[in-house]
């Protein structure tokens, strides 16, 4: 007769995925009572969320002025459900100009200017959790980066919680080539002079509504043009290009 004490030892899984750990001691074969009682010791786990940021176009695709990111924030809930309110601060930056909300998902937003919050709400379950919104690269910027980047919450990826997006400019270029079929020389009276004008956008987003002028010289008389130039004397204007 008497007491005997066995021992088991175990860890909490990290993730933990589940709201609460539970351990159940029965004779084997007795069919499983339902937890909890006497037997079944139920441990509430905590709760932990963390943070991924994506851009699209994604980080280091290059944009234009004019163009429009969207970016998502995708928060994970592991282990019960939240205590306590998660405000993930997204800010934008300088050359960026906030546009909408496009899926709030679960999540509340708020701030303004620069700095967007948006705050996922007590009581959240485990779970994956979404918010996307749109910003507009700035006009006249054609150097540098835009940056975006959230905090609020640990980084499911190591400096995966900050985007950047080269800008880069619309360039345009002109060739000239002559009757003789060369680019070079001297323009002869009565000749016909070809100009090539060659639009290149570097970025992976068209650029829609372009407008351009090309103006002829003294000397030159207008012939033709392409792709919906409308001529007026020595000016020649295209408008809604798409490039």
């Amino acid at each position: 007769s008497g007491n005997l004490q066995v021992t088991v030892v175990a860890t909490v899984n990290t993730p933990i995925t589940t709201a609460s750990v539970s351990n159940l001691a029965k004779p084997t074969g007795q069919t499983d009572p339902t937890c909890p009682s006497a037997a079944c010791v139920v441990t509430p786990t905590t709760s932990t969320v963390t943070v991924a940021k994506t851009a699209n176009p994604a980080s280091g695709t290059t944009v234009v002025a004019g163009q429009t990111i969207s970016y998502t924030l995708t928060a994970t809930v592991t282990g019960s459900a939240t205590t306590t309110a998660t405000v993930l601060t997204d800010t934008l930056g300088a050359n960026l100009t906030f546009g909408a909300v496009t899926t709030p998902g679960i999540f509340i937003a708020g701030g303004s200017g620069q700095v967007r919050t948006f705050t996922l709400p007590i009581g959240t379950v485990a779970g994956t959790y979404a918010v996307t919104y749109t910003a507009t690269v700035n006009a006249g910027v054609s150097t540098g980066s835009v940056n975006n980047a959230v905090t609020g919450a640990p980084c499911t990826t190591v400096g995966g919680c900050t985007t950047t997006n080269p800008v880069g400019s619309v360039t345009v270029a002109k060739t000239l080539t002559t009757e003789s079929g060369t680019q070079t020389g001297i323009a002869e009276p009565g000749e016909t002079l070809t100009y090539t004008i060659t639009i290149s956008n570097p970025s992976t987003v068209a650029v829609s509504g372009y407008a351009l002028t090309d103006t002829l010289s003294a000397g030159l008389t207008y012939v033709s043009s392409s792709n919906g130039g409308v001529n007026a004397g020595q000016s020649t204007s295209w408008t809604g290009l798409s490039i």
